[in-house]
């Protein structure tokens, strides 16, 4: 009864269920000693709580499990280009809802930056999400890619049915790096549209997004701020280079260095996180903005922190502005 105190883990490609040889949904003992497989009743000896079928295996039926399940190999993720070519194609494949263009409206962008930058509304149909992800299989390698995963029924599709749009997380090169889902309602507001830990899948990570870098050519400056949208929007208005870091900590601690090499005639840079950093009550953001300004100074960059009243976020500052 040893094997029933160790702990389960989940098959996988490499090592799948020993009973129906499937790579996913079942589970087996770290000493490979039992097994719950989901789908064979056959030789069980009792059904799980979770709908599975317990399999004792004999010693000359199994290989030990432990040293294969002790360090896990990360998933890789699709190369840059192949992400964005998917991405690209996932964009043009679905439309923009019109309270989604609208609400984009409302932020500031122009019809000519939102058909730019290509946001699309996600279907909140699941028959829409088998029928867009077996037409991008069919011309692009989904394997590896963000948000794209193979399911339990052997189904390749996309993350998630839910009501939001998708936005475009682009690197300074203008390629997609990954997208973020804005949802119409819950919280978060904003998830990564990604698949870790699925078949086939990968973690989108968190990375940077640049809105109009090539204006850093003309004017050596960029803004960096907090979250790709909010990025978007600034870029439109002051017609600038805008970084869009995907939280206020979220930047790695040579972020100068790092941003001086994507940007290379990069000069000087403004920093525009939430007026929020003045309120006592929430220094943390007062203390990741002195951890940037630091970061950009090692780099010999000039660091310059926004201040302004009257809205939260400079994006709402510039959009109620132009209203007036």
């Amino acid at each position: 009864m040893a094997a029933l105190n160790s702990s389960l883990v989940r098959v996988n490609r490499r090592n799948p269920c020993p009973v129906c040889g499937k790579p996913n949904w079942c589970s087996v003992t770290d000493d490979g000693a039992m097994v719950i497989c989901m789908r064979v009743a056959a030789g069980s000896i009792c059904k799980s709580k979770n709908g599975g079928y317990i399999h004792i295996l004999k010693e000359r039926e199994y290989q030990p499990l432990q040293q294969i399940y002790r360090k896990p190999e990360p998933t890789p993720v699709a190369p840059i280009e192949r992400r964005d070519a998917v991405y690209n194609a996932l964009l043009d494949l679905l439309p923009l809802a019109h309270r989604h263009t609208e609400d984009l409206a409302r932020r500031g962008l122009s019809d000519l930056t939102i058909a730019r930058n290509g946001y699309a509304s996600l279907p909140d149909r699941f028959n829409q999400v088998l029928e867009a992800s077996n037409a991008l299989a069919r011309s692009h390698d989904l394997a590896n890619v963000p948000g794209f995963f193979i399911d339990r029924q052997g189904r390749r599709r996309f993350s998630g049915i839910r009501r939001g749009f998708l936005i475009p997380v682009r690197d300074a090169q203008g390629r997609i790096q990954g997208c973020q889902i804005r949802c119409d309602e819950g919280d978060p507001r904003y998830l990564w549209f990604s698949s870790a830990g699925e078949l086939d899948g990968a973690s989108s990570g968190a990375p940077i997004h640049f809105a109009r870098p090539w204006r850093v050519d003309a004017t050596g400056e960029a803004i960096v701020t907090e979250g790709a949208l909010k990025a978007d929007v600034i870029a439109e208005r002051l017609d600038c280079c805008v970084v869009g870091v995907p939280g206020i900590s979220s930047f790695p601690i040579n972020f100068g260095s790092w941003l001086t090499f994507k940007l290379p005639p990069l000069k000087r840079v403004l920093v525009a996180y939430d007026a929020e950093w003045r309120d006592p009550n929430k220094q943390r953001v007062g203390v990741e903005l002195v951890r940037m300004l630091e970061s950009l100074t090692e780099a010999e960059l000039e660091s310059i922190p926004l201040d302004w009243e009257g809205a939260k976020g400079l994006d709402d500052l510039l959009v109620k502005e132009t209203r007036r």
